[in-house]
């Protein structure tokens, strides 16, 4: 059982919590560095984040505080890393017409070096953070941690890891007092920002 505090989202709330997430990603280093062909960034990063969380309900598991101030996108150890099969199945191809062929291009470079940190540090079973996004105005005042703390908890009595990346070093002391530590990181190309890789080892007994 998770905290009655936090609330599983599905299909129909979807809307909103991309837009939560648009609004919390519009300026994180991964969005600007994809997000560059010349479409609004906005409507780009909507979409994307539609797209997002549509995978994350249909294989994995998105949960919200009551308020949607904050929305977390899990994907559970028997899923793995995504495949083009199942983003196409949630809606991949007319996304690629309202983003723009540029910024997929990038996406896909992001992605491709994202499973490759992924395989290189994770060897067993595990949880995915896909996406954690807090509303801007509503950051740092401890919406994140109390969305987050239930799902982890209920993931230490399964005996299980964590894995997430991101792109952002002011996420990094946030991850870090959640038992978070750094695997890697690497420069994303043509003068991209870094990408960290970070993982969270199993709390159960401790």
């Amino acid at each position: 059982m998770l905290d009655e505090k936090i609330v599983r989202i599905t299909e129909k709330d979807i809307p909103a919590a991309a837009g939560v997430h648009t609004r919390a990603f519009l300026d994180y280093p991964y969005a600007l560095y994809t997000l560059k062909d010349g479409n609004p960034r906005p409507h780009q990063l909507y979409h994307l984040m539609v797209l997002t969380l549509r995978y994350a309900c249909r294989y994995g598991e998105v949960y919200a505080t009551p308020g949607m101030q904050a929305i977390a996108a899990w994907i559970p150890p028997d899923v793995g890393p995504d495949t083009n099969w199942r983003m196409i199945r949630v809606g991949a191809l007319p996304v690629i017409w309202k983003v723009g062929p540029a910024a997929i291009r990038s996406c896909m470079v992001v992605r491709t070096i994202a499973h490759g940190l992924r395989q290189r540090h994770v060897t067993g079973p595990h949880w995915y953070l896909s996406q954690l996004g807090v509303e801007p105005h509503l950051q740092g005042q401890g919406f994140g941690r109390r969305l987050l703390t239930p799902k982890l908890r209920n993931i230490d009595r399964q005996g299980m890891a964590v894995y997430l990346e991101t792109s952002n070093p002011r996420a990094i002391p946030f991850y870090e007092r959640l038992g978070f530590h750094i695997c890697e990181k690497v420069d994303l190309p043509k003068g991209g920002p870094p990408l960290w890789s970070m993982m969270r080892n199993s709390k159960q007994g401790e």
